[in-house]
């Protein structure tokens, strides 16, 4: 079984990013930050719901995450070969797309992301900061060498941050949730995602990176 019929050959590293932007606490009381509960939601014919018309926490916070995060995969030292560099950054990425259009789509909407239910720029850059999420799953996951029989707490610990990233995603405007949406759910798809992310990394350790 080779590497190649698992996934293609990728000519260019993905260089994106991802992490927790943290603002001084000051920031809470500041215009920048759209409390949940200040919220208005307008809505235009086309039925397209509008949330905010400003740029303020939630696209600062995504234009950090990207250069923190770009640095971040940058400064790291080398672990990986770059077809599986870009692979494990392709992970999140992915992984973003695929929930993120499956529960945010009709008939049923699950939450909108940033300011309106529209697909915008900033939409797809907020997917593209799942990618050094996933790399430094991956990587730390190899650094420390996880056992198997030490993945189930590996894969908890991620998916309580996951969420806390997510709350606070949601608090400063990203995430709307809706139809009864919460974190709860995105805990099980944490739980679920990060231990299909642990077999993937047993598949790549067991064959290997082959040359074609």
């Amino acid at each position: 079984m080779d590497w190649p019929h698992y996934f293609p050959k990728v000519e260019s590293i993905v260089l994106c990013s991802y992490v927790c932007g943290i603002y001084s606490l000051s920031m809470v009381d500041s215009p920048l930050v759209c409390l949940p509960g200040k919220r208005r939601i307008q809505k235009n014919m086309n039925g397209i719901r509008y949330y905010d018309h400003n740029f303020n926490a939630n696209e600062w916070f995504i234009v950090i995450s990207l250069i923190v995060g770009t640095l971040v995969v940058l400064k790291l030292p080398k672990r990986f070969t770059n077809k599986t560099t870009c692979v494990y950054l392709l992970c999140g990425v992915f992984t973003g797309f695929f929930f993120d259009h499956i529960l945010s789509v009709l008939p049923v909407s699950y939450y909108d992301i940033n300011d309106n239910s529209s697909f915008q720029l900033m939409d797809f850059l907020s997917h593209v900061m799942y990618a050094p999420f996933s790399y430094l799953f991956f990587y730390i996951y190899d650094f420390f060498n996880i056992k198997p029989n030490l993945s189930l707490l590996f894969i908890l610990g991620w998916a309580f941050i996951s969420v806390g990233i997510e709350l606070f995603s949601e608090y400063i405007g990203i995430f709307h949730y809706q139809n009864g949406y919460n974190s709860y759910y995105s805990f099980v798809i944490y739980l679920v995602v990060q231990s299909l992310w642990v077999r993937f990394y047993r598949i790549i350790k067991a064959y290997g990176e082959k040359q074609f």
